[in-house]
């Protein structure tokens, strides 16, 4: 419609200026799911497939099809130069979704390297963690809809000072580190408004931001899956072709 013609191109404009540094900040996502992580991560407004019950639930009721199943596994490393900074994540899922539920099962792998006291070590960090969830979708208006995921969280923490050395030897020896287990319920949130081409959507992730204990005593040492919120924008106007962006919020 004429109203909504000035819109799509403002979005465009957006799109278009935010597009490189988004890029750099969709890597605090987890790649979860193959075509996300074709797209930067720039994926909340999009969620087009089963992988919507982590990106952006809503998006069960207008960005996917009535009927969907995913099957993949994604891995990726940051190599910044200062080592003490380094990182690794692994991803698996399988969801399945009909309207108006999905149902999920994804595993996320994080080791990280951070600064120790010690200037000749460094404190390496390994959290793994099972999400087992259920998706409820619900339609507010044709144009917006709104989504929750809930799910049974069951990780795996462990935490040690290792000797400054080769980060890729040091990140692949996260799995020697012993580990301890906890188990928490946690959500996830999403929003999502579609307007003909345009769409914008909003996640909320790990809304109970649950802790997870190492196998040490040192309260120091619990890992915690951080809230994350993130907005994105997309835009479909060409079969094939899909512009989108996101952006992280603090």
């Amino acid at each position: 419609t004429p109203a909504i013609r000035p819109l799509a191109s403002a979005v465009i404009a957006f799109i278009i200026a935010l597009l490189t540094p988004v890029a750099a900040l969709a890597q605090t996502f987890d790649a979860v799911g193959t075509k996300a992580a074709g797209m930067g991560g720039a994926f909340v407004a999009v969620a087009d497939d089963a992988t919507a019950v982590y990106w952006n639930p809503a998006g069960l009721v207008l960005g996917g099809s009535y009927f969907s199943l995913v099957l993949d596994y994604n891995q990726g490393q940051a190599e910044p130069e200062n080592i003490s900074q380094a990182g690794s994540r692994s991803s698996s899922i399988i969801a399945f979704s009909t309207l108006p539920v999905g149902v999920s099962y994804y595993r996320l792998t994080a080791n990280t390297l951070t600064p120790a006291a010690d200037p000749e070590r460094l404190r390496l960090n390994r959290l793994t963690t099972h999400h087992a969830g259920v998706t409820l979708v619900q339609s507010l208006t044709d144009h917006l809809a709104v989504g929750t995921t809930l799910k049974w969280v069951s990780g795996q923490a462990a935490s040690g000072l290792v000797p400054d050395g080769d980060r890729d030897d040091l990140l692949d020896g996260a799995g020697e580190l012993p580990d301890g287990s906890t188990s928490a319920f946690d959500a996830d949130i999403g929003v999502m408004a579609s307007f003909g081409a345009v769409r914008a959507g909003l996640t909320v992730r790990n809304v109970t931001e649950p802790d997870f204990s190492t196998a040490t005593s040192d309260p120091a040492t619990v890992l915690t899956l951080k809230r994350q919120t993130r907005a994105g924008v997309s835009y479909v106007g060409v079969p094939g072709l899909i512009v989108a962006a996101d952006l992280d919020v603090e």
